[in-house]
């Protein structure tokens, strides 16, 4: 191999160990960003979740119908009118969010992966998970999938037929986005269709992270939750739920509203655990192809620098075989 291509593949390597570094070096500043954002919603969710079975604990089963939300809302239209969950409240009630649809409507599966590559098997697995899925749910009727990411759109644009609205890109410029988009799905793609009953379950899968796990290691794995139906409020009497609690406007409505805030926080922590996640991955990622190129960039160093000893060598003993023959000449 001539000298020139050895240093063609080392400014090869040298190039990609710098594109390395600045990948690693921007998972490095938004990790910890999107890791307290993600403890934030959490809290958020919590306190949501907390406040939505204290309403349970507090409003007798037989009043939540839909005759009795259809009244509340008549008395109090001024404020009901904002709720973006109305429509399909009006026909089908707030049970709509706890009872499984008997009939065989299809299922939504929302997918969340990274807009980019480079961080190991982070866009894979999910992709993998959410194939496996709708194989599973295809049994019974072809499911709806919608792609947070990039990444899954471009898997599933080979293998499934799905909508251009259906698509979008991961929101990761900054939180307002995540919101913007949180809200639209909640309300266009999830909260409509299924209170319409157009679908019967809704799963979002995504890429999960955890750090409490024992002994003390960080775990990045993909995870199938299941957003809809609302799984059964579990009430334990403590003394935060003993309080009696006063709803204004009016109970169902409340209901309704922490519903979709709870449902909203939820959205909210998967985008910014997917994020924590694929950061952390590109990191590790990153740090193990610079590890590697570093070593590939020291061994084509060696072989330059064997190469470079070995034409110096060659055009010595030229020069030395020359100026013998030119003696030799003169004798």
């Amino acid at each position: 191999m001539g000298m020139q291509q050895l240093k063609n593949e080392l400014a090869g390597f040298i190039e990609f160990d710098d594109f390395t570094s600045v990948l690693k070096s921007k998972a490095s500043v938004q990790y910890p960003k999107s890791r307290s954002k993600l403890d934030g919603f959490k809290t958020f969710g919590d306190a949501a979740r907390k406040n939505l079975h204290l309403a349970f604990s507090n409003i007798p089963s037989e009043i939540v119908t839909r005759e009795n939300l259809l009244k509340e809302i008549e008395i109090f239209s001024g404020i009901s009118n904002k709720l973006e969950i109305e429509e399909g409240l009006k026909e089908y009630g707030l049970e709509t969010f706890f009872k499984p649809l008997t009939e065989n409507k299809p299922s939504l599966i929302i997918v969340i992966s990274g807009n980019m590559g480079f961080c190991g098997k982070y866009n894979r697995d999910v992709n993998f998970l959410a194939e496996e899925l709708i194989e599973e749910l295809s049994n019974k009727s072809k499911p709806h999938i919608i792609t947070i990411g990039k990444k899954s759109t471009e898997y599933f644009s080979f293998s499934r037929q799905i909508p251009s609205d259906n698509k979008f890109v991961f929101p990761e410029k900054n939180e307002d986005e995540k919101k913007d988009l949180s809200n639209y799905i909640l309300k266009k793609k999830i909260l409509e269709p299924y209170l319409k009953r157009e679908i019967s379950q809704v799963f979002v899968i995504y890429d999960s992270f955890d750090d409490k796990s024992e002994p003390p290691r960080i775990q990045i794995k993909p995870v199938k939750v299941k957003l809809l139906p609302l799984g059964k409020m579990e009430i334990k009497k403590s003394d935060y739920f003993d309080r009696k609690m006063v709803f204004e406007p009016s109970p169902l409505i409340c209901i309704s509203y922490l519903i979709r805030e709870y449902l909203f926080s939820l959205m909210m922590s998967y985008f910014f655990e997917a994020e924590t996640s694929e950061n952390y991955a590109r990191m590790i990622a990153m740090n193990q192809a610079s590890e590697a190129i570093k070593e590939a960039i020291d061994k084509k160093e060696s072989e330059i620098r064997k190469t470079r000893q070995t034409q110096i060598t060659k055009e010595l003993v030229e020069i030395i075989s020359g100026a013998e023959a030119l003696k030799n000449r003169e004798k």
